[in-house]
């Protein structure tokens, strides 16, 4: 492979799900830009999974962690090695559209004011979010002043983005809001009213509704330990909404210490019981359709 850079570099974490792996890296071989690396980062699967990555060309690397870490470490075990000048998150449950790392790649030139770009994703034959104005950057205020959109999207990021989420990030196990809020609150992204990406959500080992696992309690408190010093009583919307929600689900699953924690910076916050119940409203409203 050549010293000079890349254009794009792809991280995918995974475990187990050889087929969803393999119809993942399908997408990125299919892409009409050819100059990329794929990095293939295996959280301790107990599923084969380096065969799978063997069957493309030299452009798919495979990496394993040494222990299980969860969807964040892996993330962040893919960024570390990326070569890329900009970075395109995919999970294995993810089909990129053929066109999709060219198009980024060109937005990003075209837009040096932004450090990433943000395109749809359908799921169940329909796209949940949409960008009326075709074009919407979202700038730092924006961010914190509204509820972020409900569904997955297709995401790509300019390296500058990766070196801060690599030098400030704690340990964390699934907690992926920390990438967005430093993402959020210290960077414009754009985003477009196009489809880049096809989510599938029939895949049984789904993390993000996965709460078995005790060490997104742990993950919990890294989160507060670390973010609740830096942001305070910063407004911040999207915090807002994961703390609501978090704390809903920590006294149904009985982790009231926990939901204390939580309960006191949403104090701290402002962000008092109507405030609350309008969030969950909010929330479940705004699943149904989502615009800018």
């Amino acid at each position: 492979m050549s010293s000079r850079q890349l254009t794009v570099s792809v991280v995918v974490p995974v475990l187990d799900r050889p087929e969803f792996l393999r119809r993942a890296l399908a997408s990125v071989a299919a892409q009409t830009l050819e100059d990329f690396e794929c990095i293939v980062v295996d959280d301790c699967s107990r599923e084969p999974l380096e065969s799978v990555v063997r069957e493309f060309d030299e452009r798919f690397v495979y990496v394993r962690r040494d222990e299980n870490g969860g969807p964040v470490a892996a993330r962040l075990t893919g960024y570390q090695r990326a070569k890329g000048a900009i970075v395109a998150k995919l999970d294995s449950d993810d089909e990129l559209l053929p066109h999709t790392l060219e198009r980024a790649a060109d937005l990003l030139a075209e837009h040096p004011e932004v450090d990433a770009v943000i395109g749809l994703a359908r799921l169940d034959g329909r796209l949940p979010l949409r960008i009326p104005s075709g074009l919407h950057i979202v700038d730092p205020d924006e961010y914190s002043r509204r509820l972020p959109p409900p569904v997955d999207v297709c995401e790509v990021f300019r390296a500058n983005v990766l070196a801060e989420w690599l030098a400030e990030l704690p340990p964390l196990y699934k907690e992926e809001l920390a990438f967005k809020l430093v993402l959020g609150r210290g960077h414009n992204v754009l985003y477009v009213d196009e489809q880049w990406d096809e989510h599938h959500a029939d895949a049984a080992n789904r993390l993000s509704t996965n709460f078995d696992d005790p060490r997104w309690v742990d993950d919990l408190r890294t989160f507060l330990a670390y973010f609740r010093p830096r942001i305070g009583s910063q407004r911040c919307a999207p915090l807002d909404q994961y703390l609501v929600h978090r704390r809903v689900l920590l006294r149904r699953l009985g982790h009231r210490d926990e939901a204390e924690l939580v309960s006191d910076w949403l104090a701290e916050r402002g962000t008092g019981p109507l405030r609350q119940a309008r969030i969950l409203l909010r929330t479940r409203r705004e699943r149904r359709k989502y615009r800018f």
